[in-house]
């Protein structure tokens, strides 16, 4: 089975994206429209208690076979949801859980847009978070790692954040420059206070936002020695 590349994918949800919007007529919005592009595809999007056993799991695309348990009335049931149906847990809903939400949805979204590029025809497909407070079962390590979800996980990244929508926030937040970083992730706060700015305007966590930036190489990385220098140099002046 041959994947698509990352250069592929991050084309394709860029040209989805811009496609979009221009359809929906939602130009000049820092966040793209993830709840519109799912309807605008055929996907009715519900929200319920999941009841799996893997309790990473937070997001379905149901292939009208494959069952979710779910809760009803406190018990837990085993429900066929017909095609093209996107449960995502309910808590996903909760205040403060959008920019989860968001990412979750753009990942189940992506899984039959990945399945269009490849020829395959996936059965239901998750989505799950890694946590580092529970314990993962062999199963879930190797789907959490699958290249079929690194790939959708890619391709949902580049709709939910496309190149366009980046650079126009590096422009406005850092004079179109890719922004500074140190080895192993670290921001100085002024870059980091960016940073959160712009993951705010296209609500996704700063995490997603960072990992993005990396992926299309809009991070200027410097060694971690000068970090350390300059936060000497600024401790001397306090």
């Amino acid at each position: 089975m041959t994947f698509p590349s990352f250069k592929e994918l991050d084309a394709v949800g860029e040209a989805y994206a811009k496609n979009y919007i221009r359809r929906s007529y939602t130009y000049g919005s820092s966040a793209f429209d993830i709840d519109g592009f799912a309807r605008s595809l055929g996907f009715n999007v519900i929200y319920e208690d999941f009841a799996e056993q893997d309790r990473n799991k937070n997001g379905f695309c149901a292939d009208g076979i494959t069952p979710l348990h779910i809760l009803k009335n406190g018990k837990p049931v085993a429900i066929v949801f017909p095609k093209k149906t996107i449960v995502l847990e309910r808590y996903l809903l909760r205040k403060g859980e959008e920019k989860r939400r968001r990412f979750a949805l753009a990942h189940e979204v992506g899984h039959p847009l990945l399945d269009k590029m490849t020829g395959r025809n996936t059965k239901c497909c998750f989505h799950s978070e890694f946590d580092m407070d529970q314990t993962l079962t062999m199963d879930s390590i190797q789907r959490l790692f699958s290249m079929n979800e690194v790939c959708t996980s890619r391709l949902g990244a580049a709709i939910l954040m496309p190149r366009f929508m980046v650079v126009e926030l590096l422009k406005k937040h850092n004079d179109g420059k890719p922004l500074r970083c140190y080895d192993g992730n670290v921001f100085a706060s002024e870059d980091r206070k960016k940073a959160l700015q712009m993951a705010d305007c296209l609500v996704v966590s700063f995490a997603a936002f960072v990992n993005r930036l990396r992926e299309l190489n809009l991070l200027d990385y410097h060694p971690i020695e000068e970090y350390i220098a300059e936060s000497i140099k600024q401790g001397e002046s306090i």
